[in-house]
């Protein structure tokens, strides 16, 4: 993160660190800043959903899992 804090890739590594140790709140914004870097990567809203959860936000919760279905591909 220190090297280049703008790669997606590096903020996709430090959420899920935050995720699998229970810093949800951290974890959030990490996820609220690759949403806005990648809009149409619907995972990031379903992992900023997840985070929110845990955070017992629900209704933004559910906001972002309408959006990861909004940018799903379709099946």
């Amino acid at each position: 993160m220190e090297l280049d804090p703008t790669q997606a890739s590096h903020l996709h590594g430090l959420g899920q660190i935050l995720i699998e140790q229970g810093k949800f709140q951290e974890a959030a914004g990490v996820y609220e800043k690759l949403v806005g870097m990648e809009p149409n990567e619907f995972s990031n809203n379903l992992r900023l959903s997840e985070a929110y959860r845990q955070l017992r936000q629900l209704d933004k919760a559910e906001q972002q899992v309408l959006a990861a279905k909004a940018h799903a591909p379709a099946t």
